[in-house]
């Protein structure tokens, strides 16, 4: 069975190919053991290192209100966008 940090990889790539990238980023280093952005513990508000299960923990409410936001603002611009003309007036 494929590592957890194998798994967010593959659900992230079928499920946000725009963030595959930075989960790809998160993921090489978790399982290489580097200290990067995605888990400094000051990132994370921590003092001590945390494991990938811990972060996501961490930061699972902020994925949940920021999906939930983003979605909020996508229906707005998707409404905002039915005001705009038809087709443009010809000269």
């Amino acid at each position: 069975m494929p590592s957890l940090p194998v798994l967010i990889l593959l659900l992230s790539v079928l499920c946000a190919p725009r963030a595959a990238a930075q989960d790809a980023a998160r993921s090489a280093a978790y399982m290489t053991g580097v200290t990067s952005y995605f888990n400094h513990p000051t990132a994370l508000n921590r003092s001590e290192p945390v494991g990938l299960g811990q972060a996501i923990g961490i930061r699972v409410f902020g994925l949940v209100v920021n999906a939930f936001l983003n979605g909020i603002a996508g229906a707005l611009g998707w409404a905002l966008g039915a005001l705009l003309p038809r087709h443009s007036p010809r000269q």
